[in-house]
């Protein structure tokens, strides 16, 4: 190595050992908007919704300055400084949706109660989120024998079951529970977990977070792992790990899609090294968490076999066959056929054509032709796995009726791995449907602010990036695997 080699690598050492001041600041700062964040009251009205709304963009703003010191590259424990920053906020926010005015005692006081289920300290909404009521309350309803798929929360026939000496904390929990009418729309590894969160603390908002927080810490090991085993720099997890929208719907709000997420970036780690059984339970485990990994299944099958796929996922379709059976199946019906929030495409159909079922079906078949399109390319690499993985995720959100913030979440794993940079972007422009907390009304110029500038980004990357459709596997853009990692075909 010549002298001037010897200083440029000095020099780089230096630059790169002055980025981790410049990230423990971030870190810093950072912490204190999460606390704030964590303060704040979760009102309707134009001034609390978009206190919110500047608060998150501050953090994402933050969060953008971390990536850019981490992508030009850190050294001298960047990866702790992540992951430290990564438990610290979300332990932050893990008392969320607390009453703002509660002194510190009076929140270690309410914490005290909730974990001991003697009275529910947290308001309604979670950092502008209920939907935990429902977790916690069929996590209850699945304790005592009865199945959540046939009894929906107002069904009278559950009435003993809101008082067991417990207060009035699950007749309030009960109260909560939106679209109450209608019956469990989750699967069973979904309900596993709320039984699970019911028999370590009934009636518990925080030890479910506590939960959640830890299923997503596993998660973003599970992502180091695969960085390191592709070369890459492991500090390139901040991209997950730091990023506002997952800590705020997993550690603020408690949503259990976090098992969607593990189990999806355990079945790309499996893939990478060839682990076939492992990436068959990852696969079966995700679709048994939410149902739409399923649309994964061409891509998985020719990495794990029939034989495999067959073993773990028969049980699994007779298992949520049998669950139909026995059930109204209310909430499936109803998602199915008539919920829509925050919808791109779907909306804009919708609104030419005039007729939503038409518009549905409509983008049904433009999914499917995407898919069928994007699966030509597959040539059973890892590179494909990962990229097609996250374009075909990403094609089912933006043709999907009901496109709520945390379903973005499920395309992170496969974005960090192909270096898709376009949902992680979606991740900060989603958090515009909150404005539906304003009145309870969405309003069109948000949606179409959201996904103008998201089609903006991404017909940006199709241009310069594997986003190309119409090319072959061989040309997309590779995800640098180690030599170390063999890359024939299964």
């Amino acid at each position: 190595m010549g002298p001037r080699s010897s200083r440029a690598r000095a020099r780089w050492t230096r630059l790169a050992s002055g980025r981790v001041p410049a990230l423990l600041a971030l870190l810093l700062a950072s912490e204190i908007v999460y606390a704030a964040l964590a303060f704040l009251d979760a009102t309707s009205g134009v001034v609390a919704v978009s206190r919110f709304l500047i608060v998150m963009l501050v953090l994402f703003m933050l969060y953008a300055g971390a990536v850019a010191l981490v992508t030009r590259g850190i050294e001298q424990n960047g990866l702790t400084i992540i992951v430290a920053g990564a438990i610290l906020f979300r332990l932050t926010l893990l008392p969320a949706g607390l009453p703002p005015t509660m002194t510190t005692a009076e929140r270690i006081d309410a914490l005290s109660h909730d974990v001991r289920g003697r009275a529910v300290a947290f308001e309604r909404f979670l950092l502008y989120d209920h939907d935990l009521w429902r977790f916690l309350w069929e996590g209850h309803v699945s304790s005592h024998g009865r199945s959540p798929y046939r009894f929906a929360p107002a069904d009278p026939r559950l009435d003993g079951l809101d008082d067991e000496g417990r207060g009035d904390s699950w007749e309030l929990i009960r109260s909560r529970v939106n679209n109450s009418e209608l019956t469990s729309v989750y699967p069973p590894l979904a309900q596993l977990l709320f039984v699970f969160s019911h028999a370590i603390a009934p009636a518990s908002v925080v030890v479910f977070k506590s939960i959640v927080v830890l299923i997503d810490l596993a998660a973003i090991g599970v992502m180091v792992a695969i960085l390191r085993l592709l070369g890459r720099p492991p500090e390139q997890v901040v991209l997950y790990a730091w990023n506002p929208l997952v800590v705020k719907v997993f550690a603020g709000s408690g949503h259990f899609d976090v098992l969607v997420v593990l189990a999806l970036a355990v079945l790309l780690h499996a893939v990478l090294v060839r682990s076939r059984w492992v990436a068959a339970l990852a696969f079966a485990g995700s679709v048994m968490a939410k149902l739409v990994p399923i649309v994964l299944l061409p891509l998985v099958l020719v990495r794990i076999g029939w034989r495999r796929a067959s073993i773990v996922l028969v049980p699994c379709f007779v298992i949520l066959a049998a669950i139909a059976a026995a059930s109204t199946l209310s909430g499936v019906s109803a998602f199915g056929r008539e919920w829509e929030f925050n919808a791109g495409v779907y909306a804009l159909l919708r609104f030419w054509i005039g007729d939503a079922q038409i518009a549905r079906l409509a983008c049904a078949g433009a999914f499917a032709a995407i898919a069928l399109l994007l699966l030509r390319r597959d040539d059973r690499s890892f590179d494909a796995f990962a990229v097609l993985g996250s374009l075909i995720l990403g094609a089912l959100l933006l043709l999907s009726p009901v496109v709520t913030p945390w379903y973005v979440t499920w395309l992170l794993p496969f974005a960090l791995v192909a270096r898709h940079s376009s949902w992680f972007v979606f991740t900060a422009l989603v958090c515009l449907a909150f404005v539906v907390m304003v009145d309870g009304r969405e309003y069109p110029l948000v949606q179409i602010l959201e996904y103008s500038l998201l089609g903006i980004i991404l017909l940006r990357e199709i241009r310069v990036s594997s986003f190309a459709l119409f090319q072959p596997a061989s040309r997309l853009r590779p995800v640098a695997i180690s030599p170390t990692i063999e890359r024939s075909h299964p």
